[in-house]
C-alpha cells in the first residue's frame, strides 16, 4: 500500500511534500534476526531519504507474535487420529503467514492453522483445490465427531 500526497486532491504536475509508505514484514526468522533486519532496513531508508534532501520518520508496530505448535498436544494428537483414519500423516512446516491463531493463542486458546489448498495466494494466478477443500471439510467433520 503506497499513498503519495493526497489521492483525493488530484492536480496535474503536483509535487507532493509528504510521502506516507506502509509496509509489512512477515518472517519465519527468529525475533532477533527480524529485529536486526528491520534496524538495517530503517537505517538504509533514512540515509537514502536524507541523501535526497528529505526527512524521514519510521514507526514500527508489531501486530502479532510468532507461535509454535506442540505436536504432542491433545489437539494435534486428535487431528492426527483423523488423518490416520484417512491413511495419511500430519505434515508441518513453518510459514510467515499471519492468522487469527496468534490472537487466539495469546488469549490461551489452543489452535493451529490448516492449509486450505490455495496456491499463488494474493496474485492474479491464485488457485483453489476443490478436492483438497473437500478432504479438509471431511477431516474437520470427523475431528468434531471424535
Amino acid at each position: 500500500n503506497l499513498n503519495i500526497g493526497d489521492p483525493q486532491n488530484i492536480t496535474r504536475n503536483k509535487v507532493p511534500d509528504k510521502l506516507i509508505a506502509y509496509g509489512e514484514i512477515r518472517s519465519i526468522a527468529s525475533e532477533e534476526q527480524t529485529a536486526k533486519f528491520i534496524q538495517k532496513l530503517s537505517i538504509e531508508v533514512i540515509q537514502r531519504v536524507k541523501s535526497l534532501g528529505g526527512k524521514c520518520n519510521i514507526e514500527i508496530n508489531k501486530l502479532a507474535n510468532a507461535y509454535f505448535v506442540d505436536l504432542k498436544s491433545d489437539l494435534v494428537k486428535s487431528y492426527c487420529k483423523v488423518l490416520s483414519h484417512r491413511g495419511t500423516k500430519l505434515k508441518t512446516f513453518p510459514t510467515f503467514i499471519g492468522s487469527d491463531c496468534q490472537v487466539f493463542r495469546e488469549r490461551g486458546i489452543e489452535c493451529f492453522v490448516l492449509s486450505t489448498g490455495v496456491d499463488n495466494e494474493h496474485t492474479v494466478n491464485e488457485e483453489f483445490s476443490i478436492s483438497y477443500a473437500e478432504r479438509i471439510i471431511e477431516d474437520l467433520y470427523n475431528f468434531v465427531a471424535l
